[in-house]
C-alpha cells in the first residue's frame, strides 16, 4: 500500500512511518518494527523478525512463537513470550550449558556438596529432580526435615533373638544376635545361649582347696563356703574357721567341740549321754 503524502508531490512514495521529507504524520499506523515500502499499492506489509502482518495486512503484530511452536527451546526448557522475540529458560532441576536456554543439562542434586537427604537416607537423581528415601531398617522420608530414623527391632521384641539373657543388639538400620559374655550359643531363639560354668573350666581364679568357686548366669564369683573365712580368691584365699574356740562351737558347756576342716563336730564326754549339740544336750549316764 502506498500513502501519497502532501507538499513530497503527487508521485512520491515514501516509508509509511518514517515521514520522509518532512511530512510528519503521513500515512498509516505500521505497528510496532514495522517498515512498509511504498513502492505500490500492492506490495505486502514488510514486519521485522519476530512480527507479522495481521489479518488485514496492515498492521505488524507481535508472533508468539511459543504457542505455534516456532521456537528453539529444548525439551528441558521453558518458552517465554515476549514483543518480538522469545527467551528460553531451563526448567527447576536444569542447568543452562551454553547461557541462551537452547541446551539444558540435568543438576544431580544427589552429588551436591551438600546432600538434599538426610543421614542414612538414599538419594535417587532422575531428569531434573531427586528423590530420598530410607533404606531397610529405616522409617521417615528421608528428607532433612522428615529424616530416617532407625528402627530398634531389639526393642520391638522382633528380632527372634535369646531374650534370657538379652542376645538382641541392636545397629544402624539393622540388628544381630550374640551372645553376652558369660554365655556360648548364636543367640537365635528361646534357649540360644547357654550360660558358661567358668568354674568347671578351672580358670577362675578361686581358691580350689577349699572349692570357692560359684557359678552363676553369665559370671563365677568366689566367695569361700561355710566353715572358712576369706576372699576366696587364688590358691589360700579360704581358711578355715576354728568353731570351737567361740563359746565351744555350740556345742553343751560340757561337750567336748572338736575342730574339723570347714566344720565342728561335738560329742558328749565320757560319763554323759546325748549329741552333745546345745546346752543341756549331754546328760549323766
Amino acid at each position: 500500500m502506498l500513502v501519497a503524502v502532501s507538499g513530497c508531490g503527487d508521485d512520491s512514495a515514501v516509508p509509511e512511518c518514517t515521514g520522509d521529507c518532512g511530512c510528519a504524520g503521513a500515512g498509516a499506523d505500521c505497528g510496532d518494527g514495522g517498515a512498509v515500502d511504498k513502492s505500490t499499492d500492492d506490495d505486502p506489509l514488510t514486519c521485522e523478525p519476530g512480527l507479522a502482518p495481521d489479518a488485514d495486512g496492515e498492521r505488524c503484530i507481535d508472533v508468539d512463537e511459543c504457542a505455534e511452536g516456532e521456537h528453539a527451546c529444548g525439551d528441558d526448557a521453558r518458552c517465554e513470550n515476549l514483543p518480538g522475540f522469545y527467551r528460553c529458560h531451563c526448567a527447576d532441576g536444569f542447568a543452562d550449558a551454553d547461557g541462551d536456554g537452547l541446551r539444558c543439562v540435568d543438576i544431580d542434586e544427589c552429588a551436591a556438596a551438600v546432600p538434599p537427604c538426610s543421614e542414612h537416607a538414599m538419594c535417587d537423581n532422575g531428569p531434573g529432580t531427586f528423590a530420598c528415601r530410607c533404606p531397610e531398617g529405616f522409617t521417615g522420608a528421608g528428607l532433612l526435615d522428615d529424616p530416617c530414623v532407625d528402627i530398634d527391632e531389639c526393642a520391638s521384641g522382633d528380632a527372634g533373638c535369646d531374650t534370657a539373657p538379652k542376645a538382641c543388639w541392636n545397629t544402624p538400620g539393622s540388628f544381630r544376635c550374640a551372645c553376652p559374655p558369660g554365655f556360648e550359643g548364636d543367640g537365635l531363639g528361646e534357649d540360644g545361649c547357654t550360660d558358661v560354668d567358668e568354674c568347671a573350666l578351672g580358670d577362675s581364679g578361686c581358691d580350689t582347696d577349699p572349692d570357692a568357686c560359684v557359678n552363676r548366669a553369665g559370671d563365677a564369683i568366689c566367695a569361700c563356703p561355710p566353715g572358712y573365712s576369706g576372699d576366696g580368691l587364688g590358691e589360700d584365699g579360704c581358711t578355715d574357721v576354728d568353731e570351737c574356740v567361740t563359746d565351744n562351737g555350740g556345742c553343751d558347756p560340757i561337750g567336748i567341740c572338736t575342730n574339723l576342716e570347714g566344720r565342728f563336730d561335738c560329742a558328749c564326754p565320757e560319763g554323759f549321754t546325748g549329741s552333745g549339740i546345745g546346752t543341756g544336750s549331754c546328760a549323766p549316764l
